[in-house]
């Protein structure tokens, strides 16, 4: 779990399963799913200080080939 700038939080689990080119993939809870989303989506966009603002996209499934956007 990244802890970082996250802090200490109550999740079970969200384990790092893949990277490829600007994708993470992650494995988690359905109970934890809204509160790793956030923490990713918000990580993903201020990973770096940039003139434009980067925006994250998540989406959620069971399989890579079944996702859909979740607004978080």
């Amino acid at each position: 779990q990244n802890q970082s700038r996250a802090g200490r939080s109550q999740l079970r689990g969200a384990y790092f399963v893949l990277q490829l080119h600007d994708e993470l993939i992650y494995e988690t809870t359905e109970e934890d799913l809204i509160q790793v989303a956030q923490i990713v989506k918000r990580e993903m966009e201020t990973a770096a200080k940039l003139y434009v603002q980067l925006k994250a996209k998540v989406k959620v499934g069971p399989s890579w080939g079944n996702l859909q956007d979740l607004d978080v």
